[in-house]
């Protein structure tokens, strides 16, 4: 049984203490951050280390920023989308092989503006060539697939537009490729958010949206045992405004 988590961390600097404890209380295999916001020489990778873990980052430091941390030594890394400027959006995608698994941390840019089309069909083309096997593509999104992932049309953009827009269309592209969304696979209901506002009583009405995703190819979708929204770590400490995906699967 391999357990595989996802979280954007909003800053490693100031969540490192719930990352641990979120580590010591799952007794997670694989975790895939993003938005560390930590150069790679300065990434705690002891606090990793000391538990077990390898650990594969890539990050300009003062935004953005991904990183896996594997029980199981990470092979083959990738760093980066090909035909994606790296330059204007730094940070945003590693991926490496743990075992027969390949394992893809992203964070997609939150808006146009910086790159979000042109990187979610980047990492279309990307994928187009790779081989086919087991795979999950795990990360922040910045998007919502359709309307049970947000609470109100208020908290996006071109709302009346949404799912027909070209951010849209683009991530649509994407998961043609064979991608199937494991928390759908396991509830198709709506009102289940991964991210909410600062306001203090968004968590507790549940007003958020769904804008982190664990993807897999069929193989690894097969595996599949169950997909969580972990709730918890939003009441400790100074908390990040994404909650942890985290997947079980019998592989």
């Amino acid at each position: 049984m391999l357990t595989l988590a996802a979280w954007n961390v909003n800053s490693l600097r100031a969540r490192l203490p719930l990352v641990l404890r979120y580590l010591d209380q799952h007794d997670v295999d694989v975790l895939c951050l993003q938005e560390t916001r930590v150069a790679d020489a300065e990434f705690p990778r002891a606090a990793f280390e000391e538990r077990g873990y390898h650990v594969a980052t890539a990050s300009p430091g003062s935004y953005a920023g991904v990183a896996i941390a594997s029980r199981q030594p990470l092979a083959d890394l990738v760093v980066g989308v090909p035909g994606f400027d790296e330059h204007g959006a730094p940070g945003r995608r590693i991926g490496g092989r743990v075992g027969d698994l390949w394992i893809d941390t992203v964070y997609v840019p939150t808006r146009k503006a910086i790159g979000k089309i042109a990187f979610l069909d980047a990492l279309r083309a990307d994928y187009a060539t790779r081989a086919r096997g087991p795979l999950v593509l795990a990360g922040d999104f910045n998007i919502c697939f359709d309307g049970r992932d947000l609470a109100s049309p208020r908290l996006i953009t071109d709302a009346e537009m949404h799912t027909r827009r070209p951010e849209d269309l683009a991530w649509r592209r994407l998961l043609e490729v064979g991608l199937i969304d494991c928390f759908r696979r396991h509830c198709p209901d709506r009102g289940h958010y991964t991210w909410f506002p600062a306001a203090p009583w968004a968590f507790g009405r549940n007003y958020g949206m769904r804008l982190d995703y664990l993807f897999a190819t069929e193989p690894a979708a097969a595996a599949l045992v169950d997909v969580t929204h972990d709730r918890e770590p939003r009441t400790w400490p100074r908390p990040s405004d994404h909650l942890p995906v985290r997947a079980r699967l019998a592989l």
